[in-house]
């Protein structure tokens, strides 16, 4: 957020610090309720990380405003429930879903600049604590068929794979892949920093 802020961007943050999150829909809501509180207007240049990439697909929603999304470590439709049934490891925070017939009837991203941040399923699916359990490389396959559908959302997408192989995610283990790429995509776009993003 700063390294961003420092190249002359407005940057700010939204996420929730509780257990008792809100459904993806009443997230995106409160993203454009506190956006608009703060009188921070587009074009907006979203970032989305794990389960958040669903606020960022119902926020982009039927709006003209959002110029470019970068998703990170974005979580499968159902992950949650697969996971937990092949690898019977449910000590994991909850994740937050989007219903299926909601997924498909959105249609917001199909011609925005998207960029997709994912880990290499392998190396992180082929670690230890999954090869020591079942289901590692099913989990590995539907992560994978994940990053894939997110991919295909827009027509203006490209992918990226993190060299972490570690459990915590990208955006512990490698922010400044997710602000180069975001800076990326700005620069790709020509948007000048004297705009508001």
């Amino acid at each position: 957020q700063s390294l961003i802020a420092h190249r002359g961007y407005r940057a700010c943050a939204d996420g929730y610090l509780s257990d008792d999150l809100p459904e993806p829909e009443q997230r995106a809501a409160d993203l454009a309720r506190d956006l608009d509180a703060l009188s921070i207007t587009g074009p907006y240049m979203l970032v989305g990380a794990g389960d958040g990439v669903h606020t960022v697909r119902l926020f982009v929603e039927n709006r003209s405003d959002v110029v470019g999304v970068v998703l990170v470590d974005p979580m499968p439709i159902g992950f949650e429930s697969f996971y937990d049934s092949q690898i019977g490891d449910s000590r994991h925070p909850p994740w937050l879903d989007l219903r299926t017939e909601l997924s498909d009837s959105l249609t917001g991203l199909s011609s925005i600049p998207l960029v997709v941040i994912g880990q290499g399923p392998t190396a992180v699916y082929g670690a230890e604590k999954f090869i020591n359990d079942s289901g590692g490389t099913e989990v590995r396959d539907f992560w994978q068929d994940g990053l894939s559908f997110y991919e295909s959302l827009s027509s203006a997408s490209r992918s990226v794979t993190s060299a972490n192989n570690g459990l915590t995610g990208i955006v512990w283990n490698e922010p400044d892949l997710i602000v180069r790429q975001t800076l990326s995509l700005v620069a790709q776009l020509g948007l000048g920093s004297d705009s508001q993003k």
